[in-house]
Parts: structure tokens; C-alpha cells; sequence
């Protein structure tokens, strides 16, 4: 009999055309030398470089934050200063002082 299967429906015999299925193929096993702790793991240079950038993000919100108090209190010093003008007086020490630091 020939590789071509046939079935009979009545009088007609009909060649079964489908191709055989190809046979099963187990997935590929990873290289012996691949570690996949090492994989899900990022370097030593990526975890720096993502360190630098937490540490840029925290300074930039201190200093965002420092910088909304200083300009509340320069607000609330001039509408002082403009209710009792002597309190510019201490105002003034004050900037003096701070210009003097080192």
C-alpha cells in the first residue's frame, strides 16, 4: 500500500491530502552557564545610577519645599512690616546676621 492514505465513500476513493503532523518538540533548555538569579537581578551599576536618582528626586522635593516656606515667610514678614513698621528692624538684623555666616 502507498504512503497516501484513502477512504472509501462509496464507489469514490478519496486521497487524504493533509500533511502528517510534525512530531512534538520539547521546549529548548537555557545554556548550562545561564543563571537566571543573575538575569532578574540588575547590576551593580544600574542599581547606583537608580540610587543617584532617589536621592536627586529627594533633594529636589527638600528643596522645593524649603523654598515654599521661605517665600510664605517672606509673605507673611512683609504684611507684617507693612502693619507695624518697626518690625523691620528685626527683619533687618536678621538678614545681616545671615549675610555675616559663613
Amino acid at each position: 500500500m502507498s504512503a497516501e492514505k484513502t477512504s472509501a465513500i462509496g464507489d469514490d476513493a478519496v486521497a487524504d491530502t493533509n500533511p502528517p503532523a510534525p512530531p512534538a518538540q520539547a521546549p529548548a533548555a537555557p545554556p548550562a552557564h545561564a543563571s537566571t538569579h543573575h538575569a532578574a537581578e540588575p547590576s551593580a551599576e544600574v542599581q547606583q545610577a537608580a540610587e543617584r536618582a532617589a536621592r536627586k528626586a529627594a533633594r529636589r522635593s527638600r528643596r522645593k519645599a524649603a523654598k515654599a516656606l521661605l517665600y510664605a515667610a517672606l509673605a507673611m514678614t512683609a504684611l507684617l512690616v507693612l502693619a507695624e513698621p518697626w518690625l523691620l528692624v528685626p527683619v533687618a538684623l536678621t538678614v545681616v546676621a545671615l549675610s555675616l555666616w559663613n
